[in-house]
């Protein structure tokens, strides 16, 4: 009677198996070596994650600190803080990065008395303003719609800017005659014609002002 021995079925061995033992057990499939890596979206959340913490900081932090808390203001004679601070218009709580000092000059301005104005940022949150305001050189006088006739200041530029008791004025300032004007406004200019006039004051006022007191 012939012997039968029983053997258990030998493994078939797998192409990742027969992969390790050619290259020395080391290897792995492609499979298993994405599964190894983070996931793209795990990426992206942390990404997303990292920008909104730093857009929270902004606000929170950054913003508040940079926010415009002092005004200084210098140059001014006739026209109060309260008053440049009205022609300027800074936005409550505004970022002193965001303020546009050229175009918050030039709001400034808009004021007849203004001649120029100037802005400077101060880290981290204040604003260095200077005014230079006209300065009256000589009146002129017009009727107003009530058929009544005042004086008028008028500076070097020919810019008709303040009555006489709104701004500081020399005890007597040269009146332009001869001139009508119609629908007086601050912020005006005289006639061109007026200018060689006006260039002859202002030369008189700075070597004779006496002189220039004199004459009307």
């Amino acid at each position: 009677m012939s012997e039968y021995v029983w053997r258990e079925p030998a493994m078939k061995k797998s192409a990742v198996s027969e992969a390790r033992l050619e290259s020395g057990g080391n290897s792995l499939s492609a499979g298993e070596m994405v599964k190894t890596r983070p996931g793209r979206g795990f990426t992206v959340l942390v990404a997303v994650l990292a920008f909104s913490l730093s857009i929270l900081c902004y606000i929170f932090l950054w913003v508040p600190f940079t926010e415009v808390k002092e005004v200084h203001i210098k140059g001014s004679s006739t026209l109060s803080d309260s008053e440049v601070m009205v022609w300027m218009g800074v936005p409550a709580k505004s970022s002193i990065f965001s303020l546009d000092t050229q175009a918050l000059a030039r709001s400034i301005m808009g004021n007849p008395r203004v001649l120029g104005a100037s802005l400077v940022k101060r880290f981290p949150s204040a604003l260095l303003v200077t005014i230079i305001e006209r300065e009256a050189l000589a009146l002129v006088y017009a009727r107003d719609a009530g058929g009544r006739i005042s004086a008028h200041c008028v500076d070097a530029q020919g810019v008709v800017f303040a009555a006489p008791d709104s701004v500081i004025c020399r005890d007597r300032l040269p009146i332009l005659s001869g001139i009508e004007i119609r629908s007086l406004r601050y912020g005006m200019k005289l006639d061109d014609r007026m200018l060689p006039v006006l260039s002859s004051l202002s030369k008189l006022a700075k070597d004779n002002i006496a002189l220039l007191s004199g004459i009307s």
